[in-house]
């Protein structure tokens, strides 16, 4: 387990200032706008979260740069606005596709590793179907079944990540996998009682997990297996399943209990894998 005093840290530092601006912007929009506009503030609510959040831990780069890390910042604020121009209801659904797709090519290009591309054939279209399928099945089913279960599809996930960034020994990318959880828990925590549409909002977790999952595979040192970054951060394009003809006509409990459990199940071997393969670091180690 990590030291109490990083948990605390961690908690002071990164979670609560990523989780309070995005649940204050969540009851703000709710208050002003209504659930109508509910797209729109939910994207907000978590860019919020990680500019506010990011700022008191200064995890990733606002500004792009050689690196594939400098990039995930600003591509998941173009992934957000996307995801808001995509969902207006005036634009053809085959238009919002083409945007998604649009975004999903121009981001792996900036986040796979060149020397990853270089080991693994076929990595960058990878990526790319990743990218695509998160946004693109986030946003089916929010329409299908919009409000907390879907949103705790991209939570759990993100939160389990940074588990295995932190077993990778990347305070750092553990951060900023925490950022991502705890914007995505300020949207969630309304969402479930209000049951809005807020696909947008899940368009951050598009660039996010993937980018963050390419950067510790590529850039930390440590006994956990490539796999174990990859599971949570494919893990929300499971929640399409209840998009199936034989499942769309399940109950809403049944619903949810099915998008959690599909998604857990693959995040969590991810987090599973990580443990049974590295350590964390002891108190004294620089990695803390």
């Amino acid at each position: 387990m990590p030291p109490l005093s990083l948990i605390l840290d961690n908690l002071r530092n990164v979670i609560l200032p990523a989780f309070l601006p995005s649940l204050a912007v969540m009851l703000l929009g709710w208050a002003i706008l209504g659930v109508r506009f509910s797209r729109w503030w939910g994207g907000l609510a978590v860019i919020a979260g990680l500019m506010v959040g990011n700022h008191s831990t200064e995890a990733l780069s606002l500004t792009p740069g050689n690196s594939a890390l400098t990039w995930i910042l600003p591509l998941t604020g173009l992934a957000i606005l996307v995801g808001m121009l995509a969902s207006v209801p005036q634009i053809p659904r085959i238009v919002g596709e083409l945007l998604r797709l649009g975004v999903a090519v121009f981001a792996a290009q900036k986040l796979t590793p060149s020397d990853l591309q270089s080991q693994v054939p076929g990595l960058m279209l990878m990526v790319v179907v990743a990218i695509y399928g998160l946004q693109s099945i986030a946003a089916a089913v929010d329409r299908q079944r919009p409000g907390g279960a879907i949103v705790a599809c991209h939570v759990l996930p993100a939160g389990m990540l940074a588990g295995v960034l932190i077993f990778a020994h990347s305070n750092r990318m553990m951060d900023a996998a925490h950022l991502l959880f705890a914007s995505l828990a300020g949207v969630m925590l309304l969402a479930w009682y209000r049951k809005p549409m807020i696909g947008p909002a899940l368009a951050a977790s598009s660039i996010m997990l993937p980018g963050l999952a390419l950067a510790g595979i590529d850039q930390t040192f440590s006994e956990v297996p490539k796999i174990a970054f990859v599971l949570p951060a494919i893990a929300p394009i499971l929640a399409g399943i209840v998009l199936l003809p034989k499942l769309k006509t399940l109950s809403p409990k049944w619903g949810v209990i099915v998008l959690l459990l599909a998604v857990l199940s693959v995040a969590g071997t991810g987090l599973g894998l990580a443990i049974q393969h590295e350590s964390l670091p002891t108190v004294e180690d620089e990695e803390w």
